[in-house]
Parts: C-alpha cells; structure tokens; sequence
C-alpha cells in the first residue's frame, strides 16, 4: 500500500519520506539501495507537495520570497520592531526583527542578491521564532508535547515553561498556531534561551569559529535595533550577564 499522502501543513511537516521508503520495502535505505532511491523520489515529491499545501495554507515553505513572508506573519500579528543591512561584495543581508504579542520574538535574515531579479529575487535565508510556553499538562503527560516543539528544553528553575525556537522557514504560522491552542506563550520571558543574530555567511564566513563572540554580537545588535522595552521581555540583560560568564569560563580553562 502506498503511504498517505500529506494533505494538511501539520501533516506535511510530520511526514518522513525515508521512513515511509523503509515501511513500504521493509528495509532500512542504509542497506537497501532501492528503499533508499524510493526515499530520495519520495523526498523530492514530498517538497513540492508541502509547497503546495502552505502557499494554499498562507505559511511559510522552503525558498519563500521575502516579500510573500513578510506579508504571512505581519498577517498574523508580527510587527517589524527592528532592522539591519549588512553588504558585502556580492548581496546584501536584510536582518529583521518581529515581535508578536505575547512573547514571540522572530529573528531573520533576507538574501538579496546584487542585480537579482525573477527567481533570485530576495528570498529568506533562515531565522528562527523564540519563544517561552507553558504546554498544558495533560499533552505533556501523554508525551504529544514532543510532536509540537523544536529546539528547546524545559526551564530548569519551573519546569513547566519550555524555553524554545521554531524555524521559520517551513510552517511557522501552523506550529505557533499548535503551541497556542495546546498551551500559553509567557510574556515576559524566564529566560531567554538560545538567542542568535548573527547575520549569516557575512559574520560567520565559511565556517563556525568558537573563538569569535556570536553571543557578543546577538547581545550588541538586540540592544542597537530592538525598542527598549522589549529588553526587559526578552530577559536581554540576565542574556548578556550569563554569555559573559560563559565565556570567562570558557577562556579561563
């Protein structure tokens, strides 16, 4: 029987093409080379599919044009709290900031290259929504919880709170939508979590450094281009106390 084929955002988002590959041949495609050739047509058919269902959905999808993802989330409530232009020889790397009431902070970059048009036009090169959520027990209990979040960890001190981040690139609007009506977005903060903004291959050219100051630069641009009083929501100061701490640690081994 062939697998079902996604017909909604959620499902899209949970399907595994390898996954269905293995059900339908009964082999792992590391060992099988034809499970793994029908994974690989499985993947490509799976990506213009989930394309279709999120431009039908209005959410976001892989390669989406900045100005179709801008119109998506200030749509849904985001508004532009800060920007940056960062230039290099070649493109430049719009930074935005967007902030949803309660407690959503959404941090991305857009790539635009120089004299592009058509389809290089300036597209979304990655970002990533922050946020803190009280999951309502129950879905916690029965382990679904783990079917809504991404990256994350539940908050050491209140163990209730998840501290996380979705990527915005793929069905950002469906997975807010998912925490929200499984759950309450915290506003302000317990903690921040993983906060990146870094301009991508312009401040991490070729490869991550671990001697270079990431967090040093999230903290110096949040403060230059975010309105003050989101500092206090976003916890941007306990932020920068403990990457400072980190990193005296760090250099001090």
């Amino acid at each position: 029987m062939p697998p079902k084929v996604p017909t909604t955002p959620a499902e899209a988002m949970r399907f595994d093409p390898l996954k269905a590959a293995e059900e339908l041949t009964g082999k792992s495609y590391k060992d099988d080379e034809q499970t793994d050739q029908m994974g690989t047509a499985l993947h490509f058919a799976h990506v213009q599919n989930t394309r279709r269902i999120m431009e039908a959905a209005g959410d976001s999808h892989y390669s989406i044009k900045a100005v179709q993802f801008q119109h998506i989330i200030q749509s849904n409530g985001f508004e532009l709290i800060g920007e940056e232009l960062v230039e290099s020889d070649k493109c430049w790397l719009h930074w935005h900031a967007y902030w949803r009431t309660p407690g959503q902070l959404l941090l991305c970059e857009y790539l635009d290259w120089k004299g592009s048009s058509g389809s290089r036009a300036m597209s979304v090169n990655s970002g990533n929504c922050h946020y803190n959520w009280r999951p309502k027990p129950e879905i916690v209990d029965d382990g679904s919880v783990w079917d809504m979040t991404s990256s994350g960890r539940f908050y050491h001190q209140e163990p209730s709170i998840w501290i996380g981040d979705h990527d915005v690139r793929e069905g950002i609007i469906t997975s807010l939508n998912r925490l929200a009506a499984n759950g309450e977005f915290i506003e302000p903060w317990v903690e921040a979590g993983h906060l990146w903004a870094v301009v991508g291959s312009l401040e991490v050219p070729g490869h991550y450094d671990p001697n270079r100051d990431y967090d040093g630069i999230t903290v110096s641009r949040l403060r230059r281009q975010l309105p003050a009083h989101t500092h206090d929501l976003i916890l941007l100061d306990a932020f920068e106390a403990d990457h400072k701490e980190a990193r005296a640690r760090r250099q001090g081994e």
